[in-house]
């Protein structure tokens, strides 16, 4: 028989198999369990919201960056074209436009000539249409608000301010925004739209802010987000912002509210 303290040296390295020591074990383990389930699910409950609402504030920065695109693009085409706006749309036959490569298309998409410039901006060879994120709302997806943009030959997810077009008659060219509009800061340009045209959907899709309101790029370059609540949202005012050289504060707040989850 071992000394007692040799037994005694081997029992203080060796596991414990005995009953109390296993269940006391046990216990502890599923103690532990439980907790770290609770503290996983507190988390969850405080991350996942957390989480949606940082996917959703990056959505709506990606789409302020794409509405400055277009504003910065459309400031470029009015420097060549002696201030004048794109038209709606374009023809589709001759004369073209020259910046449409011989298609008829939408006035917005002739931008994409300053921001991706080359001989190939809408079409490639083929003619293949080529899809560009810059129209694209990151947000429009999970709002169910797409116009299937990022499909060929779709309508952008943005709408144009498009007062004073085909003024001369020809969809060559729209009105002359430079000499018209006197108030460029207060002047919707682009907007989170169900069409690409002003004056062809007056409804707007609420895609910012929770679905809550809608972003938008001013004739002066500034681009901001506008909540459901802002009293410019409303017909009357947007109207008048569209077609007068200043917007007429009296207006605020009169009409239809403009915001729509549903296509018109």
């Amino acid at each position: 028989m071992l000394p007692r303290s040799i037994r005694i040296a081997f029992r203080s390295v060796l596991p414990d198999h005995s009953p109390r020591r296993r269940d006391r074990r046990r216990a502890f383990t599923l103690v532990e369990l439980l907790v770290v389930i609770a503290i996983i699910g507190i988390l969850a409950g405080i991350l996942i919201p957390v989480v949606g609402r940082t996917r959703d504030t990056a959505r709506g920065v990606q789409c302020l960056v794409n509405l400055r695109t277009l504003a910065t693009a459309h400031a470029m085409y009015r420097n060549e074209f002696g201030g004048r706006t794109p038209p709606a749309n374009t023809r589709g036959s001759e004369p073209y436009h020259p910046l449409s490569q011989d298609h008829k298309v939408w006035g917005i998409q002739l931008l994409r000539y300053y921001y991706r410039p080359g001989p190939n901006h809408i079409f490639a060879p083929g003619p293949k249409f080529i899809i560009d994120k810059t129209e694209i709302c990151p947000a429009a997806a999970s709002t169910h608000t797409s116009v299937n943009a990022s499909e060929p030959g779709r309508d952008p997810d943005y709408g144009m301010q498009t007062h004073g077009d085909s003024a001369n008659g020809d969809d060559m060219q729209g009105g002359n925004f430079d000499s018209f509009y006197q108030a460029p800061s207060r002047t919707p340009l682009f907007w989170d739209g169900w069409n690409a045209a002003w004056n062809s959907s007056r409804r707007m899709p609420p895609r910012h802010g929770g679905g809550n309101g809608i972003n938008v790029a001013f004739l002066d370059g500034h681009t901001a987000y506008l909540p459901g609540s802002d009293q410019r949202l409303y017909a009357e005012w947007w109207s008048n912002a569209s077609t007068k050289p200043q917007p007429d504060d009296s207006r605020l707040g009169k009409g239809d509210f403009l915001l729509s989850k549903e296509r018109p």
